[in-house]
């Protein structure tokens, strides 16, 4: 037997990212980081580069991605599982645009993160006269999160309270690093919300904490940088965020997004908060995985099984 492969099985826990500043923070969340080579047990055709690692009690591996969109991520996920056979889960970690009102009058801040709970792929359908039609069969649309996704997905919302502060705890870890400059908190007076013409800001912050969010989120090979098109799709999909590679890796592999809220998805969409949200995004991750129970291996089922009752 390969022993490459014998220790690739050894995973449970994938972790997929777009963008160098994804991942900037990626080896301080790591308690130890086995091996960063690209040829390292891959199957054939493989053409990810991983870090393999640990965090807590879990193996972990982070996969790559060679760009953005949803097409490198659907090829990035079909290598990934057959390296990796046994993932269970699998944490699509980033940034994202936001949506300020959220969901049922949830205020939405750049920094806060954001962790699906379904992917709505907005660009698939067809362009008419009238405007674009999105299929929404049930043929069509993505599927639910798989019964196990979703009973995690179930505690996490139960554990919100426990899960934030763990992110806030990890979150000022990681900004204490050296280096960690560029990612530290923008400043209150660098969170506007436009509306109307001439744009005015419509709201005010008053904190500098992240916030976690539960919610659907878009996903699609377009860049969302229309305040109207974000508030008139978020009110018809009930989604909080928009993002581009989940449609990708969602049918595939059962996914978990965790995306930090770099922009609102409008026209005043910049660069100030990505490192931050990034931050924020994989100090959520550390504390979700955290929060995962990790499979009994086979011996653990072997001497439960031979126990006697007392």
């Amino acid at each position: 037997m390969n022993p490459e492969a014998t220790q690739n099985s050894d995973f449970e826990i994938g972790i997929i990212c777009a963008l160098p500043v994804e991942a900037f923070a990626v080896k301080e969340i790591f308690h130890a980081i086995d091996s960063e080579n690209q040829f390292d047990g891959k199957e054939p055709d493989d053409l990810n580069s991983y870090t393999k690692g640990s965090i807590g009690q879990h193996r972990v591996v982070l996969a790559h991605l060679p760009g953005m969109g949803k097409v490198n991520a659907a090829a990035a996920a079909s290598t990934f599982k057959f390296t990796f056979r046994n993932l269970r889960l699998v944490l699509l970690v980033g940034i994202c645009g936001g949506v300020p009102g959220g969901a049922q009058g949830e205020q939405i801040f750049l920094g806060d993160v954001v962790i699906s709970t379904s992917v709505v792929q907005t660009d698939f359908g067809k362009q008419t006269p009238s405007g674009f039609d999105r299929k929404d069969t049930v043929r069509d649309n993505l599927r639910k999160p798989p019964p196990e996704i979703g009973s995690f997905l179930a505690k996490l919302e139960s554990d919100k309270q426990n899960i934030s502060a763990t992110t806030l705890r990890y979150l000022a870890m990681l900004l204490d690093k050296p280096g960690s400059e560029p990612a530290r908190f923008p400043g209150t007076h660098e969170d506007r919300v436009f509306v109307g013409s001439p744009p005015t800001v419509s709201r005010e912050r008053s904190h500098d904490e992240p916030s976690i969010h539960f919610g659907a989120v878009a996903s699609s090979d377009s860049v969302m940088k229309s305040g109207a098109d974000r508030d008139r799709i978020a009110k018809a999909e009930n989604v909080i965020a928009f993002e581009m590679e989940a449609a990708g890796v969602w049918d595939q592999l059962p996914t978990l997004i965790v995306k930090g809220v770099s922009d609102y998805a409008d026209c005043h969409k910049n660069d100030v908060w990505r490192e931050f949200a990034s931050a924020s995004a994989w100090a959520c991750t550390k504390a979700v995985i955290e929060r995962w129970e990790k499979q009994a291996t086979k011996e653990q089922y072997r001497v439960v099984s031979q126990g006697t009752f007392q």
